[in-house]
Parts: C-alpha cells; structure tokens; sequence
C-alpha cells in the first residue's frame, strides 16, 4: 500500500490516471463481491427468501409432415361423336278405294209403270220414262198440253228402265223418240201448262 501511494505521489499524470482506473475497477469488483456475499448472509439467516431456479422450458422442434403428393387427373379423350344415319322416309303406301261394284236399277214397280219425268216447253219435249219391271206397249194412250188443249196420240213399246221422249214439233221429227208433228210450239213458257199422260182406257196415269 505503502507503494502505491508513493507512485502516486511520484508518478506522472497519466500514471496517476491509469492508477486512478485500476481503483475504481478494484473498488467495482470488491463490491460486486461484498454484495454478493451480503445477499447470501441475509438468505442464509431468512431476512431474504431464498431464490428458487426456475427451469426453463426448452423448445422441442415440431416434425414438419411432408408434403402430401396430389394426383393430377389426365384428361381422358373423348371420342369423336359418330354421326348416325337418318332413315330416309319411304313412300307412303296410299289406300285405293276399289270402286264398289254397281248394281243394274231393278225396276221399283212390279210390272209396266209410265210416268212423266220431265217437261222442257224451251225444247218442246216430254220424257215418259217405264219405272215398272215389265214393258208397256203405248197404243191408244194420249199426252195432254192442258193450257192449248192439245193432245197427242202415242204408239210403239216403252221397255222397262227406259226413257222415250215426245217431241211436239214437225221440226224435231228426225230426233230419237216419237214425234207429234204439230206446226208449232204447244207448251207455254210463260204460264202453268200441265203435261198430262192417259193410258188406253183414258185413264189419267201422270201428270207434271
């Protein structure tokens, strides 16, 4: 100690700073150890709890998992749709009606039966048509015009179905039928002028 203060006394002024360090890191280190030592005889004597060591929990690493792999789909080719065939429509069958076979008119009377079908004064005819089964012959029967009162006498057969005409005027002798040769018209256009048929008993049959 002696020393020291004579190298105090003696020393230069860096020598006095160095040494002047040196004392304060001497004096630090004393009362580091002072107070140390204090801390524990105050512990030792149970002024100051006595420090228990908590362990510290060391941290265990976590397993990472591995990546899981995914699959990734491959897409399938899709075959090319194959067209299909239309049917073409064939011809459609179209029924035919095969025409009924007709029948022949069987006459609607039982024997001969003359009636008066038609009257035409423009064409001055008279169409006498046999609806009966049988013939019938036409002597002595008469055709009447009743608004000039004039008659004519007819003759010949009439067949059964069939239809003679009874012209009036000399003019029309040459067409199919019979004839009854008067000069002029007898059937009056303007007016009512019945036809009336008398059979040979002077019967009236029809008129029309």
């Amino acid at each position: 100690m002696e020393t020291l203060r004579n190298l105090w006394k003696t020393g230069s002024r860096s020598t006095r700073i160095v040494m002047g360090i040196i004392g304060v890191v001497m004096a630090c280190c004393c009362g580091v150890v002072g107070i140390g030592a204090a801390d524990s005889s105050m512990r030792a004597a149970g002024i100051l709890p006595t420090l228990t060591l908590t362990p510290t929990a060391t941290l265990i690493p976590t397993q990472t998992s591995a990546p899981t792999a995914t699959s990734t789909l491959i897409p399938t080719t899709v075959p090319p749709a194959t067209p299909t065939s239309v049917p073409i429509p064939t011809d459609t069958a179209v029924a035919t009606i095969a025409p009924l076979p007709t029948e022949t008119p069987q006459p609607a009377h039982d024997g001969p039966f003359v009636v008066i079908t038609r009257v035409n004064k423009r064409d001055e005819y008279v169409s006498l048509t046999n609806e009966g089964n049988q013939a019938q012959d036409l002597s002595g029967w008469v055709l009447l015009s009743t608004k000039g009162d004039q008659s004519c006498s007819l003759q010949g057969e009439i067949a059964p179905g069939q239809t003679l005409r009874v012209w009036a005027m000399e003019e029309d002798a040459g067409e199919e039928g019979l004839c009854c040769h008067f000069d002029g018209p007898i059937w009056n256009n303007d007016d009512i002028d019945l036809a009336i048929l008398f059979n040979a008993e002077e019967q009236e049959v029809d008129r029309k």
